[in-house]
This record gives structure tokens, C-alpha cells and sequence, in this order.
């Protein structure tokens, strides 16, 4: 007997062991959501209106929900959540359920189910329910315009008004009040489901701010909440305001980025594309006086006074050289692998570095100078045949200047080498030819000073303007007119550049205008807006080009800054035109250019090889020792 008790208790122990196991494992997956219905109310055809849903699961092990919409609306409805998986035990989720009526119909009911699935297979249904009204939908119940100038209308704004009923409306009414104006010529008939725009311009009249309204009525009185009624905001400015300049703005920042990347890639390209191959072709000139030097003298059997002579020439190019000689740069060494020079190693970096940034420094002019000086000495060294040929050719290049001084010397030659004398006056050809030489080289170097003088000029110019035109951005705004001008300035160069692409070598000249355009562009934009801004209020523009200072966005004001920057006559014009208003008298003769021209010597050897010309012919650059650069 007492075994079978004890096997009778045993089996209870089991069943319940198992019906708790059973029970543990039913929970794992349960959840529950609360509320069991979602009633959103009456809402207009057109809007969202949101209600809260929440989940909790009270299973032991994290659940995966998933949800679906069914029953007669459920396109109407739609709900959003971010935390439907691997819920854990206890927590809770919420689940947001929007009511978005779209579909016009004369029913007003609209009735959905939520279904909540768990990854067990369970379920629970929440059921959504709502009205929905045909109505006059209104984009924006309030506009809030940008402040605004007095007198001066504003940009406009725009409100979309949408027919949510099931006919055409064939009567939209709409009136404003106080300093605001509207437009709604496309809303004469709207379609049901269609909608059309309304126009709001802003105009005030007073300084201040001001308040108005726009009424919205239709010609069905079925429709609810009509009319429809929009609020309307705006200042009146006597002026602009000004923004306060702070070092953390984000257009201070902007204005130094890219006035900082202009100025970086303007010294890049002057030092790469124009300081270097001028320095290249110096070097080259005085690599070629030094190797005619070496084949002048390599015959001679060598006196005090010739090597005097030879070490003072060897000095002069050692010196000419210096400045342009880098690390690597490739030198004479003797046969202990030191160079063989009077000025032996390079510039420290640092100089080098001021080199690039403040070229041109004085180095190239210096450099030609000494290696002139060294062709002058050169020339006692050379023989008769030798003298004999140089003068011919010199005599030629000195017509071509067509100056007195130029032309007598070239007589002076040709009279020399005419005579039949015998023998040879050497020393006589040797002192005519090097006077000749002289003033070649001084009308050369004259030339090249020019052009240094203007580059140096060019680059004070970029510095000051873009100094201005980071003070103007920071102080009096509008920034992006600077901008717009200056991509205006780079356009009207660079078609003239297209069009004179075949100008021979300027060493730089025309680089020059192409680093002015822009900036002369932007500033030209800038000036000449507000010139409009005055010459509106002297009524002598008309109203075509009337600009609005404080919303230099609109299209209008930004094509008018592109056309300034483009167009250097047009704000000479339209300067000429108020100057004319203000001092009346009759308009000025044409202003001359507001920058005077780069020099139109292309290089002292182009100086002296060919006449200056009013075109920018120039002839082709050679390194021979007897040229110069």
C-alpha cells in the first residue's frame, strides 16, 4: 500500500512539473497593448492626426512583433515604431498610429484594425476608427515674410490651397489685409483632389511690425471650417539690418576660406607658370655666357690681364646665379665633390619661401645685369671674326628699335665694319661693339623693369582687394554678390583670353589681368548694385532694374551682379549717368580704364629684337650668350 502511495504521489509531482513547464513555455511569447481601440476623432480630408499605442511584453524571452493593417480603411491609417524587435521581457514599446484621411467620399466613417503578431504565433487586434469631412485644405495656417524695406515689395510667398471634396470648385474667393497683396488667378476652377497657389507679397508702408490676414472662402457651403483664415506677419526696415560680426560666423569663416585658397592658388600659379620659366630661361642665358666664355678662351695661352678678366666674369655669372640655385641644383664640383663657384650652396628655405609669395623680388633684373656685365667683358676677349660677326648682327637689332641713339650706334657699326682698313682696328671694333651692346642690354633691362614693376603693382592690387572684399562680406553682408561678380570678372577673361589665344610670351602680363578680373569683377557687382539701389531713388533707371539690398537672392539682383562683374562699361555707365543727376551737367567723356595696362614687352630680349608695336607681337626668345632675357 505504500508503495503504490508512493507511486501515486510521484506521478502528481510529474503532471505538475509539466503543466509548469507548459505554462513557463505558453508565457515566453504573450504581450499586450494597450489601449484596444483608437478613436481619432472628426479631422478634415487632408490632415494627420497622430494617437499613441503601447506594447509590453510580459513573456520571459525577448519578442519580435510585426504589425499589418486591415479591414474597410486601411490605407487611411499607417503607424510608425522603432522598437518592435527582440522587445525584453517587461519593457515596453511605443508604436505611434497616424490617421491620414485621403480618400473623398460622401462617407465620413473610417475604420481600420491594427494586428499585433508575435514570433510565437500569437495575436491582438487593435481597432482604429475615425470621421473624415470634405473641406477647403489650406497648406499653412501663418506666413511669416523676411523683414523688408519700406515702399519696397518683398519676395512673394506661397500658399496651396487643395479641394478635398467630391465636386469642382469653380468660386475661390480670396481678400487680404493690411500691407499685404495676393494673387490666385490659377484658382478658378479646382478640380476635385486638384490643387492651385496663392501668391503673397509683402509691401509695408510703415516701419514697424505689422499684421494682416488672408481670407479663403469657396462657393459650396457643405464644406466645413470655411472660410479659411491665414495669419500674416511681417517688419517694416527703414533699413537693413545688420547682422552682428562675430568670429565664429559661419560667413566670416567662408569669406577667409576662400579669400585664403584665391590668394594660395594665384601665388602658386605665378611661381610654377611664370616665376620659373622666367628663372629657367635666366639661368640658361648665363649657363650659355659661361660656356662661350670657356670656348672663347680656350685657345689662349693664358696672361695675367686675360685671367683677371676671366676670373671677373666667372664672379659675375657666380653671383647672377646665386639667388636661383636650390638643393639639388645641378653645379661644376672639382674633384673633392665641392662646387666650384664664389658663392658656393643655395638661399635658405625660408627665403625661398619669400621668393615664391613676393616674386618678382629683383633677382631676375639683378641676375641679367650681372650677366650682361659679363658679356661686356667678355667681348675683349673675343677675336676679330668673332667681333666682326657680332657687330653685323648687332647693328640689325639696333635699327629695329627706331630710336636715335639706337640708329646712330648702328651707323657707327656699319661704318666700322665697311672700311677696308688694314689691318684689323681691333680694339677700336671691340669698344664700338660693346658701347652697341650696352645700350641694347640698358633698353632690355629698362623693359624687364617695367614689367617686374607692374607685377609687383598687381599683386598689391590683389592683396587690397581682397582685403576690401573680406571687410565688405563681414560688415554690410550680401556676400553673395561678391561672388556672383566675381565668376562674372572670370567669364569676360576668359573669353577675351579664348579669343587672343595665339599672343606670344608676355612673361606674365596677361596673367595679371586674369588674377584682377575676378576681383575687380566682385567689387565692380557689389558697387554697382547699390549704384542701382541710387539710381532708383533718383528716378533715372527706371523700374526694370530695381534691386532690393536687403534680398540680394532674387534672380533679378543676382543676374545684375553677374552682369556688373561681366560688364566693366556697364558700371561706368550707370556711374556716369547718377554723376550726371547729381552735378547736372552733361555726361563726362569716357573714363579711361580703371587699371593701366601691363607693359607690352614681352622680355628684354623681345625688347631689343623687335620695334614696340601697338599689338602684342613679340619675337621668339632665344638663349645665345649675346641676347639678352
Amino acid at each position: 500500500m505504500k508503495t503504490s502511495q508512493r507511486a501515486t504521489l510521484l506521478f502528481a509531482v510529474l503532471l505538475f512539473a509539466f503543466c509548469m513547464a507548459d505554462d513557463s513555455s505558453a508565457q515566453t511569447g504573450q504581450f499586450k497593448a494597450e489601449p484596444p481601440a483608437l478613436n481619432f476623432g472628426a479631422h478634415d480630408i487632408g490632415t494627420t492626426s497622430p494617437l499613441a499605442l503601447t506594447v509590453t511584453n510580459d513573456g520571459s524571452a525577448p519578442a519580435n512583433l510585426a504589425i499589418v493593417l486591415a479591414g474597410n480603411d486601411p490605407g487611411e491609417f499607417s503607424w510608425n515604431s522603432v522598437c518592435l524587435s527582440n522587445i525584453p521581457p517587461s519593457a515596453k514599446c511605443n508604436v505611434t498610429v497616424l490617421f491620414a484621411p485621403l480618400k473623398i467620399t460622401k462617407e465620413e466613417s473610417r475604420e481600420a484594425q491594427l494586428v499585433i503578431s508575435g514570433d510565437k504565433g500569437e495575436s491582438q487586434t487593435i481597432r482604429l476608427s475615425g470621421s473624415a469631412y470634405q473641406n477647403l485644405a489650406v497648406s499653412l495656417g501663418q506666413l511669416r515674410f523676411q523683414d523688408q524695406l519700406v515702399d519696397k515689395p518683398g519676395s512673394p510667398l506661397t500658399l496651396v490651397v487643395t479641394n478635398y471634396s467630391d465636386a469642382t470648385l469653380s468660386a475661390i474667393t480670396v481678400s487680404s489685409t493690411g500691407d499685404f497683396t495676393e494673387t490666385h488667378s490659377k484658382c478658378d476652377k479646382v478640380a476635385p483632389g486638384a490643387s492651385c497657389a496663392i501668391s503673397v507679397v509683402f509691401s509695408p508702408k510703415a516701419q514697424g511690425a505689422t499684421t494682416g490676414s488672408l481670407t479663403i472662402s469657396a462657393d459650396r457651403s457643405t464644406l466645413g471650417k470655411l472660410p479659411r483664415l491665414v495669419l500674416l506677419e511681417g517688419k517694416g526696415l527703414a533699413r537693413c539690418n545688420l547682422v552682428p560680426i562675430s568670429f565664429w560666423s559661419k560667413s566670416l569663416w567662408l569669406a577667409l576660406l576662400v579669400g585664403g585658397l584665391y590668394f594660395a592658388g594665384l601665388v602658386l600659379v605665378r611661381w610654377h607658370m611664370i616665376a620659373k620659366p622666367a628663372r629657367a630661361q635666366l639661368v640658361t642665358q648665363i649657363q650659355t655666357v659661361r660656356s662661350s666664355l670657356r670656348a672663347e678662351t680656350a685657345g689662349n695661352t693664358g696672361t695675367p690681364a686675360v685671367d683677371t678678366r676671366i676670373a671677373r666674369i666667372d664672379y659675375l655669372l657666380d653671383w647672377a646665379l646665386y639667388p636661383f640655385k636650390y638643393p639639388k641644383f645641378p653645379v661644376e664640383k672639382d674633384q673633392n665633390g665641392k662646387e666650384i663657384s664664389h658663392f658656393p650652396g643655395c638661399l635658405p628655405w625660408y627665403t625661398r619661401l619669400f621668393n615664391a609669395v613676393f616674386w618678382p623680388r629683383g633677382q631676375e633684373l639683378a641676375g641679367w645685369s650681372s650677366s650682361h656685365e659679363a658679356e661686356l667683358l667678355l667681348v675683349e676677349l673675343l677675336p676679330a671674326d668673332h667681333v666682326r660677326a657680332r657687330m653685323e648682327t648687332v647693328e640689325q637689332r639696333l635699327r629695329a628699335l627706331k630710336t636715335p641713339v639706337a640708329t646712330s650706334l648702328a651707323d657707327l657699326l656699319h661704318t666700322a665694319t665697311s672700311s677696308p682698313a688694314s689691318p684689323v682696328p681691333l680694339d677700336r671694333w671691340r669698344a664700338v661693339l660693346a658701347e652697341a651692346l650696352a645700350a641694347l642690354y640698358e633698353h632690355g633691362d629698362r623693359a624687364y623693369f617695367e614689367l617686374a614693376t607692374w607685377h609687383s603693382k598687381m599683386m598689391w592690387l590683389v592683396a587690397s582687394a581682397l582685403l576690401l572684399i573680406f571687410a565688405l562680406a563681414a560688415t554690410l553682408q550680401n556676400a553673395i554678390l561678391l561672388l556672383l561678380g566675381a565668376v562674372g570678372g572670370l567669364l569676360s577673361r576668359l573669353a577675351r583670353t579664348v579669343s587672343s589665344a595665339d599672343t606670344a610670351n608676355d612673361y606674365g602680363a596677361t596673367w595679371g589681368a586674369l588674377f584682377l578680373s575676378p576681383l575687380s569683377g566682385a567689387l565692380s557687382a557689389w558697387g554697382g548694385v547699390l549704384l542701382i539701389v541710387l539710381g532708383f531713388k533718383f528716378n533715372i533707371l527706371g523700374t526694370a532694374l530695381n534691386v532690393d539690398w536687403c534680398n540680394p537672392y532674387e534672380p533679378a539682383t543676382l543676374a545684375i551682379a553677374l552682369l556688373f562683374g561681366f560688364s566693366e562699361r556697364l558700371f561706368d555707365g550707370i556711374a556716369a549717368q547718377i554723376d550726371q543727376k547729381i552735378s547736372k551737367t552733361r555726361p563726362p567723356s569716357p573714363t579711361p580704364p580703371r587699371t593701366s595696362p601691363a607693359p607690352a614687352v614681352n622680355s628684354p630680349d623681345q625688347a631689343k629684337a623687335a620695334p614696340k608695336q601697338a599689338s602684342s607681337e613679340s619675337t621668339e626668345l632665344t638663349p645665345k650668350p649675346e641676347q639678352q632675357p
